[in-house]
């Protein structure tokens, strides 16, 4: 069957995809007939879907994320699922072999602050991960602690001798591994973090803390906590976008919340306040209008604005005052 589904995936450069469809990990579900229209690869925590979109492989879907190779999957999966099926963005990394630098890793594994350790994650390890929701997943897709040591690769930090934090094959396949990165929550957030992001050809303001609570606060749509925008756009802003922005822009398979479009004096500069900040999202939303952003630039959020003075890649403290304007 997985061999059947492969031409499906061909392209989609997913470890835990040829986990299933080798054989190694999940499993492999199919529609259509012979060979197969569509195809589910079920591992984990993840559901994948590709080919003709089918409400009935959907209906099968038993784990949490669901992710659809192409954007007409997606009202299919909210025919099915209705409000359970909300969307979200989440990042897959990948490295380069070259990026793997020993003498980096050897540096942090020298620098462990007192009452930490490493070690190798071992079959005894397994029943102690797999019984706390936040360790669960650096071992859970193996059957049992053997079969984890004989086909899996993980270590795990030790505070005080209980487990901490740990890097682990998630899922494996042949010659490589989904690597999968937890820490108890307790002692996340302990250093800097971007609070947000900007993408690539995107620059402005952007916030960085080590306030967990604030950040969480800034980026959730329910704080409605707006980021203000200028964009230079292909064409001129027209009355239509304006309206069309204002009841919540739609684009493939996405539905965009409303949001806030104005111009000055040049029709082509816009202005943009959102309370999302889904990928690409202010692009996307003047694509579905059928204009393309040619530069984009964040001002505000919230309350606060980017300081003037700052040159590109420029950074300061922020007063106390200011911080409490991120949230208004």
């Amino acid at each position: 069957m997985s061999h059947d589904a492969a031409p499906l995936f061909a392209g989609w450069e997913k470890g835990m995809i040829l986990s299933c469809l080798q054989g190694h990990m999940g499993q492999v579900r199919t529609g259509g007939g012979h060979p197969p229209e569509s195809a589910l690869c079920a591992i984990g925590d993840f559901c994948f879907f590709a080919g003709r979109p089918d409400p009935a492989l959907v209906r099968q879907a038993d784990r949490p994320l669901l992710v659809p190779r192409t954007g007409d999957w997606a009202p299919v999966i909210r025919a099915v699922w209705g409000r359970r099926a909300v969307p979200f963005l989440r990042y897959a990394l990948c490295g380069a072999p070259e990026d793997f630098d020993r003498d980096r890793l050897a540096a942090f594994a020298a620098a462990l602050p007192p009452g930490f350790s490493l070690s190798p994650i071992l079959a005894g390890h397994y029943p102690l991960l797999t019984a706390q929701d936040w360790s669960r997943d650096l071992c859970g897709n193996f059957r049992d602690g053997p079969d984890f040591a004989r086909r899996g690769l993980g270590v795990i930090a030790l505070r005080d001798g209980v487990p901490a934090a740990g890097a682990s094959s998630y899922a494996v396949w042949d010659g490589g591994i989904e690597i999968q990165i937890d820490t108890r929550p307790d002692l996340r957030r302990r250093g800097l973090f971007p609070a947000g992001r900007l993408d690539k050809d995107t620059t402005g303001l952007l916030l960085i803390t080590d306030d967990g609570e604030l950040a969480h606060k800034m980026l959730s749509p329910k704080s409605h906590v707006y980021k203000q925008y200028r964009a230079q756009l292909d064409a001129p802003v027209e009355e239509a976008d304006i309206q069309a922005f204002a009841a919540g822009v739609a684009w493939e398979g996405e539905q965009y919340a409303p949001a806030r479009l104005w111009v000055e004096q040049d029709p082509r500069a816009a202005f943009v306040e959102i309370r999302e900040g889904r990928f690409h999202q202010v692009k996307r939303m003047f694509q579905a209008r059928g204009k393309t952003v040619l530069q984009l630039k964040r001002l505000k959020i919230g309350g606060l604005w980017l300081d003037s003075t700052l040159q590109e890649g420029e950074c300061r403290l922020l007063a106390p005052e200011e911080v409490c304007q991120i949230l208004r």
